[in-house]
């Protein structure tokens, strides 16, 4: 009944944030959390798990910018010399 169209209708917003990530990798996306019951728990660590990765690919981001800029400063004073 209508249990099983809002859950499902829960489960389609899950797996339409879960493509947008894969095909787009924005990890702004986030599943709607409002229910209390298994899907909202499972849409809850989804964001979770979600803000996690994405803290991690900035991070990874940053880190590979930063390497790039000693490598480009150590080939500029290699050609120095």
């Amino acid at each position: 009944g209508g249990r099983q169209r809002i859950n499902i209708r829960t489960l389609s917003e899950l797996v339409t944030a879960t493509g947008r990530i894969a095909r787009e990798g924005d990890y702004r996306v986030r599943a709607p959390e409002g229910r209390g019951d298994e899907l909202g728990q499972l849409a809850k660590s989804f964001n979770q798990m979600v803000e996690a990765v994405g803290q991690r690919d900035a991070d990874l981001r940053a880190a590979a910018s930063h390497v790039e800029g000693i490598f480009a400063a150590a080939t500029d004073v290699a050609r120095e010399r």
